[in-house]
């Protein structure tokens, strides 16, 4: 707490002071500027904190010393200790399916499907890519940004139907007898291209979604030869649905396991 409270003084006094020395603000504007943006900065914190540990309970993440005890050896044994947060946070997940995840910039939870289905190199190249997750901090803000996509839409679609309500009126009064048609037209017109600008909004969400995976895969196979073989063998493990269609390649949060595997291949061909 005393060095939580430290850093936000000292935080305080260096944005006022370039506010005032940069900017030339008056003193007390530049204090109540950087108060805000320290705020909103804290504020950000700690809803991605709550949103992480909700997504951890809801995960069924629990504590499990000798599995933890497995997970760190072979993160010894493939050099992924030096890449880890020195307050790295291991978690065991009851399930059979052959995954991990990143939450929060210090948790990784592993299922215990992965832990006993698959190789050690390629138990290692997952927490790698979820070590990937961590560097980047992109379980923090794919977490807020699906926290706030929803809500955002859902608004916009609302408001575009109360707009579309004047819009009504104003149309109804300049189009005479072809009043009733012409307003449905209108009303449709703006609820669709709301609805759309929704639909665009989730898709380039997505499309970062998928970045951040090829990304963390890169990582883990930029690492060693033993990762790198570890990640292609993991991911033709996992390549058993074949390409997906449309939908999924919009929508998806992952790119599909034959374009992860060529991606690796491509960026990381001199080293293959």
């Amino acid at each position: 707490m005393l060095a939580l409270v430290m850093s936000v003084i000292f935080s305080e006094v260096m944005v006022s002071g370039v506010l005032v020395w940069l900017f030339e603000y008056p003193l007390l504007k530049a204090f109540l500027t950087s108060s805000a943006v320290i705020a909103l900065y804290l504020s950000f914190a700690c809803f991605s904190r709550v949103m992480s540990i909700y997504m951890a309970r809801s995960m069924g993440m629990y504590r499990d010393p000798e599995r933890e005890k497995t997970v760190r050896r072979i993160m010894d044994k493939y050099g992924l200790t030096k890449c880890a947060p020195e307050d790295l946070d291991i978690r065991i997940i009851k399930d059979d399916t052959l995954n991990a995840y990143a939450l929060w910039r210090n948790i990784v939870g592993v299922n215990t499907g992965l832990l006993d289905g698959v190789p050690e190199a390629e138990i290692a190249a997952v927490i790698g890519h979820e070590l990937g997750h961590l560097r980047y901090m992109d379980s923090i803000y794919s977490t807020c940004t699906f926290s706030m996509l929803v809500p955002a839409g859902h608004a916009l679609v609302f408001l575009a139907m109360l707009a579309s309500i004047p819009i009504c009126i104003l149309v109804s009064l300049v189009a005479g007898d072809a009043s009733e048609r012409a307003a449905a037209a209108v009303s449709s017109a703006v609820v669709t291209v709301a609805v759309m600008l929704f639909r665009l909004m989730r898709i380039f969400a997505m499309a970062r979604s998928r970045s951040c995976e090829h990304r963390a895969d890169l990582f883990s196979a930029s690492l060693s030869p033993e990762l790198r073989e570890g990640m292609l063998s993991f991911l033709n493990r996992i390549d058993v649905h074949g390409e997906p269609g449309l939908y999924a390649r919009l929508y998806g949060t992952h790119p599909s396991p034959k374009k992860r595997m060529q991606k690796i291949k491509e960026v990381l061909a001199d080293a293959c």
